[in-house]
């Protein structure tokens, strides 16, 4: 058989099928007999100590010697005896005989290699099964043959060989598919065979399991599976017998089909060791971020990205997450900082200036009116972002990219499915009404997809007792199973089409549930627990806990009271201190004090100090907090709300005259008039009313242009006015330019 190569040109091969990439299967039943009768100290000795033969080689003049003195007489004299390898005499009488594997046992020989290298009855793990596949078949030739046999399955084909091994070869159902596409009965009473024999069943004994088939049909017949991967050839571990069997998830599956199933029970966390803290990370971040930016703006790089020097008080600003919750969300310390700079850029809580040669981060006037609002504006603010993201597709904003760490698949996460608002890239589409489509676009999702799951998604979620903590591996089994899965949107499976990426999920139920929980657990530990809808806890056995919280209704779009919203302090679990010199010292984690006085405080020293911020009353953050919005009388109100005694006199009486001093005044463009005497200044105002305002007994100003209008009358009061004014934008354009002249 000639095919072509890259390069153009033709080369021969020995006819084979797509399966025999490697070595031919010609033959090699003979060998396998002999192969067994050995014993398993010569069989490891033929694995792990001879080499060879090549493809080419002759026997006269062998690729590979070893002298016969590295092996021990006794398997050594197994495989002479019974042709698995010959001795080449010494080339002197004092050199020993040498020992080489004949050509004849080229395919053979690399066959047991195969096996001992991959081991995919015993490994059961999709990259070892991709390995075994790329080494063994003709991928060009095998991919034709695998979308045949979905075909007949009415199964969407695959053009993805990884998904292909991972999804269906591995399911316990492709026999079954084989036996369908190929008609073959005697490879259905090998299978059956197999599967009877409960495990791995050793090739020389496989025809006498079989008494009404010759044992070449048998071999022909297994031959046959092999090449469509519903059976798979492995070395027994200790004997290093070839056995053939199913893939172990494979066996795993038919094992658990004849079984009759139950949906799991959602059962309840009884002893929880530590309970994770009610706000979310995200929010808390957030804030502890911007407050040390009011502190000390923070550096940038060229890349807008912060300086590895200025990210350790950031890091010092956030409090601690249990390690249990740090490694549930694979947060590093690095992250935590990156997220809540996206965040608040997202937000537009800050702002990149330039000043002068240093572009430094900094607040702005939206930031800290976020940060003066109540923990329940902060969180719909937050969660908005995640539920209006749908509507934004056309507009990408590049801010988003920095989400992916808070996501899976994040090449497919922006505009092609929801997974800003899941945490993982899924759709799912309705074909419920008719399609005159097999399988609908991934690549145009409507509204109306997102808008569907995330209701299923949150009826799902509606069995959840509040305040009740449940392990995310139970809520996860017990939504996804059966009927009650959310990817099914309440319908038939067959009625709606599940794509995860840019996989599409067959409407097989182990694949749909899987499906269900990879997304419900995603979900939760990479959206939920992150922005606080949910409580985090750990229980006695080292499991996550989940319990459900007022904010998860939020996070859904529903409205919730402000007071639910926001976590409750404990008692006694912090302390603020007013003192005399102005400065405000937040004892303990305060997440709500900290909120509160942020805006009218400044930051005394960056960081924290031994669970305590330490923050300074001063005229300037007075007189800006006033300014953003904030009443002198809320001030005050905050101050005694958080205050652990009695706010010292003069710190009151200064806040009172800080805060009431502040006045708003007009700012105005105003033309002049300058006239050469009194009398003509008394003309002019009589022709200008109220348009004009007298500034002294020759200068008046104008509110705004003088008009058409505005000239006549001055005219008829016989004033003239020369020239037009000069346009701001024109007057600041001469000084930059008079400016670059002086700085030649």
């Amino acid at each position: 058989m000639s095919q072509y190569r890259f390069d153009g040109r033709a080369e021969t091969r020995k006819p084979g099928g797509f399966h025999e990439r490697a070595f031919r299967r010609q033959g090699l039943a003979e060998w396998d007999a002999k192969w067994h009768v050995l014993s398993p100290a010569a069989r490891s000795v033929f694995l792990h100590k001879i080499q060879g033969p090549t493809g080419m080689q002759s026997d006269q003049a062998p690729s590979y010697l070893i002298p016969t003195d590295h092996f021990a007489p006794g398997p050594l004299e197994e495989l002479v005896a019974a042709g698995f390898v010959k001795l080449l005499p010494g080339r002197s009488k004092k050199s020993v005989d040498r020992v080489f594997a004949p050509a004849a046992l080229h395919d053979f020989a690399i066959r047991v290699r195969m096996l001992d290298r991959f081991r995919v009855l015993t490994v059961d793990l999709p990259e070892t099964l991709m390995q075994h596949v790329h080494y063994g078949f003709e991928i060009y030739n095998l991919l034709p043959f695998l979308h045949t046999v979905l075909q007949n399955a009415k199964l969407n084909v695959v053009h993805d060989l990884n998904i292909f091994l991972s999804r269906y070869v591995r399911n316990y159902r492709w026999p079954l598919w084989f036996l369908a596409a190929k008609k073959d009965p005697e490879a259905e009473q090998v299978l059956k065979a197999v599967q009877e024999a409960g495990g791995p069943v050793p090739v020389t004994e496989l025809p006498g399991r079989l008494a009404g088939m010759e044992p070449d049909d048998v071999w022909a017949a297994m031959d046959r599976l092999i090449g469509g991967l519903a059976l798979f050839e492995g070395l027994d571990p200790m004997t290093f017998e070839i056995v053939v069997d199913f893939l172990p998830a494979v066996r795993k599956g038919l094992v658990n089909a004849d079984r009759t199933s139950s949906r799991p029970p959602l059962t309840e966390c009884e002893r929880l060791t530590e309970v994770g803290p009610e706000d979310g990370p995200i929010l808390a971040d957030l804030r502890a971020f911007l407050l040390e930016v009011i502190a000390d703006p923070p550096r940038l790089r060229r890349d807008r990205n912060l300086f590895q020097k200025e990210i350790g008080r950031f890091v010092n600003a956030m409090a601690p997450l249990p390690s249990w919750l740090s490694d549930l969300l694979n947060w590093s310390q690095e992250k935590r900082v990156g997220l809540a700079l996206a965040w608040a850029r997202v937000l537009e809580l800050v702002i990149d200036p330039v000043v002068g040669a240093e572009p430094r981060l900094d607040i702005t006037a939206q930031g800290r009116k976020w940060l003066s609002s109540g923990l329940d504006v902060q969180c719909t603010e937050s969660y908005k972002q995640l539920i209006n993201n749908s509507s934004r597709r056309a507009s990408y904003t590049p801010y988003w990219d920095l989400f992916a760490d808070m996501a899976e698949s994040p090449f497919y996460w922006d505009y092609q499915s929801d997974a800003a608002f899941l945490g993982l890239s899924m759709l799912v589409k309705n074909v419920a009404n008719g399609s005159s489509r097999a399988t609908p676009l991934y690549w145009n999702p409507k509204p109306e997809d997102f808008v569907a799951l995330r209701e299923s998604l949150d009826r799902a979620l509606s069995v959840l007792k509040p305040g009740t903590f449940y392990r995310i591996e139970d809520i996860a089994a017990h939504l996804a199973y059966g009927q009650h899965n959310p990817l099914h949107l309440g319908l038939a499976p067959e009625r709606v089409v599940v794509f995860q990426g840019n996989e599409v999920i067959p409407p097989l139920e182990e694949m749909r549930e899987e499906a269900g929980r990879s997304l419900i657990s995603t979900f939760l530990t990479h959206r939920l627990i992150p922005m606080g809808a949910v409580q985090a806890a750990i229980d006695s056995e080292g499991k996550v806990c989940v319990a459900r919280g007022p904010r998860l209704d939020a996070y859904f779009g529903r409205k919730v009271a402000a007071k639910d919203l926001a976590p409750a302090e404990t008692a006694g679990a912090s302390r603020v201190v007013v003192q005399p010199d102005f400065s405000v010292i937040l004892i303990g984690p305060s997440a709500l004090a900290a909120t509160d006085l942020a805006p009218f405080c400044d930051r005394a020293a960056a960081g924290t100090s031994g669970g305590a911020m330490i923050l300074k009353l001063t005229r300037e953050s007075v007189i800006r907090a006033v300014a953003n919005g904030l009443q002198p009388a809320q001030i005050l109100d905050r101050l005694r709300k958080h205050a652990s005694h009695d706010l010292p006199v003069n710190v009151v009486r200064e806040v009172q005259e800080w805060s009431g001093r502040v006045r708003r005044v007009a700012l105005k463009t105003l033309y002049v008039l300058r006239c050469p005497d009194r009398e003509t200044g008394n003309r002019a105002m009589d022709a200008l009313k109220r348009r004009a305002e007298r500034l002294n007994e020759t200068t008046i100003a104008v509110d705004g242009k003088l008009t058409a209008a505005d000239r006549a009358r001055l005219r008829v009061h016989g004033v003239l006015v020369d020239g037009e004014a000069e346009p701001a934008s024109k007057r600041e354009g001469s000084r930059s330019s008079g400016k670059r002249r002086r700085s030649r």
